[in-house]
């Protein structure tokens, strides 16, 4: 750093950081990316590199201090011990047996290496009150850059500091002054929930059609994963390139009816399924800040309204969303009450923001020369066998779902909060549903 720029020192906390780093999320505000590698690779470059790439973004070695609205940063060192970690771990490895990140102690990000000689494998874990999903596909192109030896446009340390200070009072773009009617909506009767109307009924028939070739695979203890075959991600790709309708919002379609297949015994006038999405509200400005630029959509519908049409109006909906801004309400929402106490845990315990699930979407990382893949997906000299991630589940929530496009592989995961072989099991045919979905037998696409 030039000696005419002062470190960053302490940062004030937006409401969505706030938010999402409260103890009621039990830890589970953390979402992971993992490379599966055909042979190891050299720890103490993976360790540097990472290192290096920690420097150049304060808020991931920011300790988040203090309580309720008057909460701050305090940046300290970047220290190997805290941020990185060469521990054995597979794919069958439950979460909370590795290092975790946690805010409290000045860890939004850390970089674990597995040790296992029959898995060798890289996972970025992250916590979602440092960042979010954007951030750190940014913190993790700017981690192959170095390790690649390319210099990245997001490297600068000066411009990353900077870009941590104009952040600071991000939460998801301007602040939305909540329509009633939109909180209405999203409030009135009940959801449908994982546990009770999924798994305690068992596998669904029509669930069972699904091809199960390849078969699912897990990338953690709590997390199946499956991978469309080659020919149905490209014809994926090219419906939904024809029809303008972004991976995202097919996604959220995708996932209503899968959840509304599984659990269609529980449908009623008063009963929804609900998909709560991030949506990214990012400024020109931002484009280099890992801080949390993000609003949430929910999506809602009847069991009767995952049929005819789904597509088209999920797409409309999402799009009216990102157009006025609606994603923002909830953080003003959040805003408004969080400095009464009770307030948040009174909202978290009567789960009007409780979706069914969530859907995140990832789509911006590929295996391109910016990142120093010039011969193909391989990091540090080891090929990339598969990929994954897994997604944060927020406080009393049961499942959280991705969809992945990383150019050579289009793929989802599906995480259950709880991890009994019941929960496992539903997870895997909903995961097997989803594949089906995706595919040119897909009633969505037409």
């Amino acid at each position: 750093m030039s000696d005419d720029v002062a470190p960053v020192e302490t940062m004030p906390s937006s409401v969505v950081e706030r938010y999402l780093s409260r103890a009621s999320h039990d830890g589970r505000m953390v979402f992971d990316i993992t490379f599966e590698l055909e042979r190891p690779i050299d720890v103490d470059r993976l360790r540097e590199s990472w290192i290096r790439t920690m420097e150049c973004h304060p808020r991931m070695h920011a300790q988040l201090i203090g309580k309720g609205t008057h909460q701050t940063w305090h940046v300290g060192k970047a220290t190997p011990d805290v941020l990185f970690a060469d521990v054995p771990f597979d794919g069958d490895t439950d979460s909370n047996a590795v290092p975790t990140p946690c805010v409290r102690r000045g860890a939004g990000a850390i970089l674990l290496h597995s040790s296992n000689p029959e898995w060798p494998a890289i996972r970025f874990r992250f916590h979602h009150g440092a960042c979010d999903g954007v951030g750190a596909t940014r913190i993790v192109g700017d981690f192959l850059c170095d390790l690649h030896g390319i210099r990245h446009r997001n490297s600068s340390e000066d411009a990353a500091n900077r870009a941590a200070k104009e952040s600071v009072t991000s939460g998801g773009g301007p602040l939305k002054i909540p329509d009633l009617r939109n909180t209405w909506s999203t409030i009135k009767g009940r959801n449908v929930r994982f546990d009770r109307h999924v798994v305690a009924r068992g596998s669904n028939e029509l669930m069972k059609t699904a091809d199960h070739e390849p078969a699912p695979r897990l990338i953690a203890a709590d997390t199946i994963a499956t991978d469309l075959t080659t020919d149905n991600a490209d014809w994926l790709r090219e419906r939904l390139r024809g029809g303008g309708i972004p991976l995202n919002d097919f996604a959220v379609a995708a996932v209503l009816r899968a959840l509304g297949d599984a659990s269609n015994d529980a449908g009623s006038n008063k009963t929804f399924l609900m998909v709560m999405n991030p949506v990214h509200m990012r400024h020109w400005k931002d484009r280099r800040s890992t801080a949390n630029h993000v609003g949430f959509a929910y999506v809602r519908r009847r069991h009767d309204q995952v049929h005819d049409g789904l597509l088209d109006s999920v797409h409309q909906e999402l799009d009216s969303v990102r157009q006025h801004g609606t994603a923002g309400e909830l953080s003003w929402g959040i805003g408004a009450v969080e400095g009464v106490p009770g307030i948040l845990p009174l909202i978290e315990r009567r789960g009007w923001f409780t979706p069914t699930a969530s859907l995140t979407c990832i789509s911006m990382l590929r295996y391109g020369r910016r990142y120093g893949f010039d011969r193909g997906a391989m990091i540090g000299g080891s090929p990339v066998t598969r990929f994954g991630i897994t997604a944060p589940i927020q406080a009393r929530g049961e499942l959280a779902i991705t969809i992945w496009d990383i150019g050579t592989e289009l793929g989802w995961s599906v995480r259950a909060a709880a991890k009994d072989v019941a929960s496992r099991d539903a997870a895997r045919q909903l995961a097997l549903r989803l594949r089906q979905l995706s595919g040119p037998q897909s009633p969505l696409v037409a």
